[in-house]
């Protein structure tokens, strides 16, 4: 965990298995890292800076995502091709939503209404929180692996495993232009001022596209194998995890979203094997 008034680390939380995403609660207070391997969420208290409870699940998760209120969560479950609702309080599962095949990534919309479900089978499923069904599927050119959405809600961003970011108009879900990336593609971010979508372009780069004149604007180079990215709620910097390529050199480089260019770059002791493989930043109250 790092404090991003100093980019120094407060503290490491060691965890019962490697963690493969990470989500925060609306108010701050939590954080819910994802199990890879085991079929588990690590619940932390980011006031505190200590593990609470462990809630298990009956298979593993691939993604999870948080609404803009309560101590909830969703988790796709790409086994069973579901959307799974979570009370994160509680430990219970509170909805199971059917969505398209092979889900790999969730991003709930910022009036809480919706979620977005990136399908490796070529769609994304656009899902009614309330009455937890699937309203509509929308099809893309390429395999999703990863999702974000514009913080007016009117845009989202589903990035291909390879050369392409699609952007869907919330008005009519469907694809209303397509952004050629060349290359790998691994994680992505919008700017909070919805001016700039961030995309990681491993080996070793971001590149900032302009969404609405569907160009990438500036490449930036970070560390290698960059695999998650997160903006502070202000929008002034944007921090992201590179994994390396040895388990010991994963990094932390922060980007300065004015200059777009990185300012400081966050390592750990040698030794150390931490590969960031994904990114949350939030207002923790004091």
């Amino acid at each position: 965990m790092i404090n991003t008034a100093t980019n120094v680390e407060v503290i490491t939380l060691d965890l019962p298995s490697i963690a493969v995403d990470i989500a925060v609660s609306a108010d701050g207070t939590r954080a819910y890292a994802l199990g890879l391997q085991s079929a588990q969420i690590f619940v932390i208290d980011t006031v505190f800076n200590v593990r609470l409870q462990t809630i298990t699940f009956d298979q593993i998760g691939g993604s999870i995502a948080t609404p803009p209120a309560g101590h909830l969560a969703y988790v796709t479950f790409r086994d069973t091709n579901e959307l799974v609702g979570i009370d994160t309080d509680a430990g219970i599962v509170t909805a199971r939503i059917p969505v398209g095949n092979s889900p790999v990534d969730v991003v709930v919309t910022h009036d809480g209404a919706m979620a977005y479900v990136a399908n490796a089978a070529n769609t994304v499923s656009a899902v009614d929180l309330a009455t937890r069904t699937v309203v509509t599927t929308i099809p893309v050119d390429a395999a999703p692996g990863a999702i974000a959405i514009a913080p007016d809600d009117g845009r989202v961003y589903v990035l291909a495993s390879q050369d392409h970011l699609f952007v869907i108009d919330r008005a009519t879900n469907s694809v209303v232009r397509t952004v050629d990336i060349p290359g790998t593609l691994s994680a992505l971010a919008a700017t909070p001022n919805g001016a700039f979508v961030y995309v990681a372009n491993p080996t070793n780069n971001v590149v900032v596209v302009d969404p609405g004149a569907g160009s990438v604007t500036r490449t930036i180079g970070v560390g290698t194998y960059p695999a998650g990215i997160g903006f502070t709620p202000d929008g002034a910097f944007a921090y992201v995890g590179s994994a390396g390529v040895a388990a010991d050199e994963g990094i932390i480089s922060v980007i300065n979203a004015q200059t777009q260019a990185v300012t400081a770059t966050i390592s750990y002791p040698a030794g150390t094997e931490v590969a960031p493989a994904s990114v949350a930043v939030a207002n923790i109250p004091p």
